[in-house]
């Protein structure tokens, strides 16, 4: 099979270090929702981007429909799907019923996340600054070969979301934002039941959780060589669901004794700036494309009210 017209999909598709995990989660247990075996499925993603591909499009749709649990929406997320530009067209060109959720980040949290989250992975040396991290990005994916290279081109959104915008119709992609559902979990998931056409009941005495938070590792080399490890297991299992469950939870203990407590937070003025200049245009773009006044990012208040404060 080469496409499906016979169900329905809803795809989290951006970005990364925005809470896809947890929306993910929160979405997976709703008895309307038929979820991907993995919360990345990366079937739909460009070759050569630069992560593991699980089950690419050059298989047979088949494989990929395989994937999901039970009868219902099926719902997966690939963050990266929207940096991957093929991404918008080969969906059309494989399924007739989906929509999309994007969820951004301000920008510059974003990038201080991902600095966090490749110490935390042993990417980097522990003494790597953030400014040196900024100063090791790549401009072109074509030059990346680790995706901790593109976490400041990345968060220049506008371009990703217009590709979208050309290839999907608007009605069918919800744009919608970490920090809302940071601060109103329950809200936001009623609004993607709303979108998803799903039953948001289901929602009115759930518990939320945080799900994949950044933390420190204890080891910066343990942190390394346990991340290419896990690539390897991956490599070996992949397609044996079978197994997957039982590697989540030896997962979870691993990163109990590898990482310590959530990573401090805390940027320098200077970087702080750099980063608020490089991204300023394309976050004034961006409004200007969703046709909104504000975003609700606190970095980028038109009206002044914050800036870096003395906690930050």
């Amino acid at each position: 099979m080469d496409f499906d017209d016979k169900n329905r999909y809803l795809l989290v598709c951006g970005t990364t270090k925005a809470a896809t995990t947890s929306l993910f989660n929160y979405l997976k247990g709703h008895p309307d929702v038929a979820p991907c075996f993995y919360k990345e499925s990366r079937f739909f993603i460009d070759e050569g981007y630069p992560v593991v591909q699980r089950c690419d499009h050059k298989r047979s749709l088949d494989d990929y429909c395989a994937l999901f649990q039970g009868d219902g929406l099926r719902l997966e997320a690939t963050p990266d799907y929207l940096h991957s530009v093929g991404t918008p067209q080969r969906l059309k060109d494989h399924l007739a019923d989906f929509k999309i959720v994007l969820l951004l980040r301000d920008p510059v949290d974003r990038f201080f996340s991902w600095y966090r989250f490749a110490q935390q992975n042993g990417d980097l040396p522990a003494d790597t600054t953030l400014n040196g991290f900024i100063n090791m990005q790549c401009d072109n994916i074509s030059l990346a070969t680790e995706q901790y290279q593109l976490a400041l081109i990345q968060g220049q959104y506008i371009g990703y979301l217009q590709n979208y915008f050309a290839d999907i119709d608007r009605k069918d992609i919800f744009v919608g934002f970490f920090e809302d559902l940071s601060r109103n979990p329950l809200g936001f998931a009623k609004q993607i039941c709303e979108f998803a056409d799903i039953d948001s009941s289901y929602y009115d005495d759930y518990a939320f959780e945080t799900y994949n938070a950044t933390k420190k590792s204890r080891s910066s080399f343990v942190a390394k060589e346990y991340k290419t490890f896990k690539k390897r297991i991956r490599h070996w299992v992949r397609g044996c669901q079978g197994v997957h469950a039982s590697l989540v939870r030896l997962n979870r203990l691993c990163e109990a004794l590898i990482y310590g407590d959530d990573a401090e937070k805390g940027m320098n003025r200077e970087d702080f700036l750099k980063l608020k200049s490089y991204y300023e245009e394309s976050v004034l773009a961006l409004k200007n494309e969703l046709g909104l006044k504000d975003l609700p990012w606190e970095n980028f208040d038109m009206n002044g009210q914050k800036g870096l404060s003395d906690e930050r």
